[in-house]
């Protein structure tokens, strides 16, 4: 009776060594993209990435090792087992990176996905190992907060107190600079010169062992970017000629960065407030905007359907959310004036003109005096008839001669 007892004992426990049978069909979904680090001595959990799956499903969790094919035991005194749908390394070793299969099956179906495990020492002369790095960009700030990353698995993180260094150098905590408080950090009156490469230690007790899990947190401070002002296109205090009882719309432009809000304004008001709520002759239209190799041109339009003698020598404001910069347009009344100013300027070298002079007066001035002021400007080689030009441009010369006569006249009495 001893000797089938001990048979049988010797049969079970062949079985459990032996390798997975290579020719189980199993639904393959290939390797996990994400690589589970651990540094030698600490505990590492490898959640089975088709947890998905075995939360939906009546499955079968098994653990293999990939080259060599053997069952992973579930002996929690083992210092490599599988505890449900977790692989758990206490601790690791550098021998025990290498990729792990999790395997779920049940009566009529069975699914694998590998993980990969990489087990690292620490860099020469350092307390962390650079690769396993996580990356903390922030940009300047009163104050800022780190937190010890991907611990939830281990431990309640709000019941844990963690500790911290600076390049494996103790903070100094005298300086109240330093707020710790569970897993996080706080640094305050933040600089540029906390940059630098944080680790946080959290104990970890298992089977009456305690351990340290480590994280190392690469931690950036970027100067805050500026944020530019919004330019306005129009209006830029524009005065507009314009008829009564006539139709008029003008758009309010603004380039920025992003898109904004645009509203119209009278007397520190919304321009829907101008007329009673039941007169619909000024209307303020939709925002819009389009992008441009300059940014973002946003828009919203202003119609007056009628323009009426209480409109004259108003100012209607363009106003956006960003900033505190308005502009605004104003209509009057056409004045009869065929222009409001007479422009001549010399010609030199027998009439050829100078580019800069000819830059200046024929397209400076009527994009600032014409398209944003309304004035009506005449300029001698723009607005002359063919002929009149060099007649006008005499006159204009003899009046400036006898004028700068006149004046060296005066200066010898």
């Amino acid at each position: 009776m001893l000797g089938h007892l001990l048979v049988f004992t010797f049969h079970i426990l062949t079985l459990t060594c032996l390798p997975v049978e290579n020719t189980e069909l199993c639904t393959d979904h290939g390797v996990e993209s994400e690589i589970k680090y651990a540094s030698v001595g600490e505990p590492l959990y490898v959640v089975c990435p088709l947890l998905d799956l075995l939360e939906r499903n009546n499955f079968s969790v098994t653990w293999v090792r990939n080259d060599s094919q053997t069952l992973i035991t579930s002996d929690r005194q083992a210092r490599v087992h599988q505890d449900e749908q977790t692989l758990k390394f206490i601790p690791a070793e550098l021998r025990d990176s290498g990729f792990y299969q999790c395997i779920l099956r049940n009566s009529t179906y069975c699914i694998k996905k590998i993980s990969q495990v990489e087990v690292n020492k620490h860099d020469d002369g350092l307390c962390y190992n650079y690769s396993t790095r996580f990356l903390f960009e922030k940009t300047m700030r009163p104050s800022d907060t780190i937190e010890c990353p991907e611990l939830s698995i281990y431990v309640n993180d709000r019941k844990t107190q963690a500790k911290w260094l600076k390049e494996c150098q103790p903070l100094d905590l005298d300086s109240k600079r330093y707020i710790i408080s569970d897993t996080k950090l706080t640094i305050q009156n933040l600089s540029k010169q906390d940059t630098g490469n944080y680790l946080c230690l959290v104990p970890f007790v298992y089977n009456g062992v305690t351990y340290n899990i480590t994280r190392l947190i690469e931690y950036t401070i970027e100067d805050q970017p500026d944020d530019p002002e919004p330019v306005m296109i129009f209006p830029t205090n524009n005065i507009i000629e314009v008829e009564l009882g006539a139709s008029i719309t003008r758009m309010c432009e603004v380039l920025h960065n992003e898109i904004i809000d645009l509203f119209w304004t009278y007397n520190g008001t919304s321009i829907k407030f101008y007329t009673d709520s039941e007169d619909d002759r000024v209307i303020m239209g939709d925002t819009g905007y389009t992008s441009t190799e300059n940014g973002i041109l946003n828009f919203r339009t202003l119609n007056f359907t009628k323009v009426i003698e209480q409109d004259y020598n108003r100012q209607f404001y363009c106003n956006s959310r960003v900033s505190e910069i308005t502009f605004y347009i104003t209509f009057k009344k056409p004045d009869g004036k065929l222009y409001d100013a007479y422009i001549i300027y010399p010609k030199k070298f027998m009439g050829s003109s100078s580019y800069e002079m000819d830059i200046f007066v024929l397209k400076v001035l009527p994009e600032v005096l014409e398209k944003q002021c309304g004035y009506r400007l005449f300029i001698i080689g723009r607005d002359d008839l063919p002929g009149q030009g060099k007649y006008l441009y005499s006159f204009f010369s003899f009046c400036a001669i006898i004028h700068n006569q006149a004046n060296t006249q005066n200066m010898f009495y």
